[in-house]
């Protein structure tokens, strides 16, 4: 019995280290509203007021789930940070920055100026 009390504290501390290294949370998990992101760069006075970049545009389903022209994959939107983590955008990070809108960060927590905006329901 006595034995069996100190493995139990013993395990106390790793539970702990694990729990601590767990990443943090950025806020509730949700889902985007269902439809089509068209994704663009800002322009100039001189031309186009957006510079479209289709390779980044992806259409929101049902259960975390998107698609691209190039296949489909899976999401998870926790607070304002956005990670595709499976299809052709894993690994890419959005910041939603409002309703129906995402960009693009540059690595970290930089947000660069790709704009993803929703044009219509699904």
């Amino acid at each position: 019995m006595r034995s069996s009390v100190l493995s139990a504290f013993a395990l106390v501390p790793l539970a702990y280290g694990l729990i601590a290294a767990a990443p943090p949370v950025d806020g509730p998990v949700d889902t985007l509203p269902q439809g089509r992101y068209h994704c663009s760069l800002p322009g100039d006075a001189g031309g186009k007021a957006r510079v479209p970049v289709p390779a980044l545009d992806f259409t929101i389903g049902n259960s975390s789930s998107y698609r691209t022209e190039d296949g489909s994959g899976v999401y998870l939107l926790r607070g304002k940070s956005l990670q595709f983590t499976r299809g052709p955008l894993k690994g890419k990070t959005f910041e939603r920055t409002g309703e129906n809108t995402v960009t693009l960060r540059n690595g970290g927590s930089e947000v660069g100026d790709v704009r993803c905006v929703r044009s219509n329901a699904r």
